[in-house]
Formats: C-alpha cells, structure tokens, sequence
C-alpha cells in the first residue's frame, strides 16, 4: 500500500467515527516519519552516479565533448579491464571507488593542452 493509500484509508477512519483528530494525527505522522530515508538512504542518493568527461576549446570555451557515462557501466569495465590488464594501463581501480565513497562531486583530471587547445575535465557527478 502505498503512502497516498494509507493516508486516504487514515482520513476514511476518521470520517467514519473510527478514530478521532488526534489518533489521526499520529497516525499521519507516523507515516510521515516511516517515509523519510534512512541515514543510510540518503548517504547513497548523495553519492556520484556519473563519471562526467568534459572537453573545451580553451580558445572560445565551445564544448567539443560533454559525456556523462553511469558509474555502473565504468565498474563493470573496470572489472572486465581488470581481466586483461590488472593495472588498467596504471590506473588504480581502487581510485575510483575511494573517490565514489565522497558524497560531493570530486574532480578527477583537469587538464590544458595548449598545443591542441583543449581543456579536459574528468570528474565525478
């Protein structure tokens, strides 16, 4: 049953005699108080879902590339990378699951290449 449900079916109680004001009433903030997350719950929703790659022209900031991959599909690659190269060409696959422990955003590369004139930003959203 949903909260919506409950409520309606808390509120028919009370129409019916059933129940009077103030168990209506603690009866609607006990649902209230169920329906907020757990410290658990809302640590998680915090947490980066995206591994957010970003490149500029350093010249006139036009965006070349704005790639948002779910971080899902970049710890599966990992682990099937892992398979092939245990290094993942020198990246540490601990990194990015300490980085995806922070519940703010966290920049992982920031880099000009004046050369080439790209600004390349990787980081975690």
């Amino acid at each position: 049953m949903t909260t919506n449900d409950e409520r309606i079916k808390i509120l028919s109680m009370l129409q019916e005699g059933k129940i009077d004001s103030s168990e209506a009433g603690r009866l609607l903030q006990a649902l209230d108080e169920s329906a907020k997350p757990t410290a658990e719950e809302a640590r998680s929703a915090k947490k980066p879902r995206y591994l957010h790659i970003k490149v500029t022209r350093i010249m006139d900031g036009k965006s070349i590339a704005d790639i948002r991959v779910p971080i899902s599909i970049v710890n599966a690659g990992m682990r099937m990378g892992a398979k092939f190269s245990p290094q993942l060409a020198g990246m540490d696959p601990e990194m990015l699951a300490e980085l995806r422990k922070s519940d703010e955003p966290s920049q992982i590369i920031d880099v000009s290449d004046e050369e080439d004139g790209e600004h390349v930003q990787i980081f975690l959203e």
